[in-house]
């Protein structure tokens, strides 16, 4: 997608994973590829980490969420945070199966290595067999 086709509509759609699910409509495109494509073009900080069962597959971070200092991007088959919404979500195999979702409020430092007072929005959905 050409970025600044999907920039502009980004702009438009709603943050977090609402835009996600937007901008994967209005383009054809997958979740997966939709959300590492606003990563690499947002100026806000986020990250996108994909997980299944109790380990951490792959992450993306934000060049905007980079500069945040002590932040880190979460490894590759490193164990999922225990403390989580994901951790939990990833309890029940049906929450992925059939594609549910929750939000929670939380801090960043358990995912990124950040200062502990750095709060974030924990989105997961579940994205059915992976």
């Amino acid at each position: 997608m050409p970025a600044t086709l999907f920039r502009a509509a980004m702009k438009r759609a709603p943050d977090g994973l609402d835009g996600v699910l937007h901008l994967a409509q209005a383009f054809n495109m997958s979740l997966t590829a939709t959300a590492i494509r606003l990563v690499t073009l947002t100026d806000l900080p986020v990250a996108i980490i994909m997980s299944k069962g109790d380990r951490i597959l792959w992450s993306r971070l934000s060049d905007e969420l980079k500069e945040f200092p002590g932040v880190t991007r979460p490894e590759r088959n490193a164990p999922i945070p225990m403390r989580s919404a994901t951790f939990a979500f990833n309890q029940d195999p049906e929450n992925v199966q059939h594609n549910h979702r929750i939000e929670s409020e939380g801090g960043a430092s358990d995912w990124l290595g950040a200062p502990s007072n750095l709060d974030c929005v924990e989105e997961v959905f579940g994205l059915g067999k992976v």
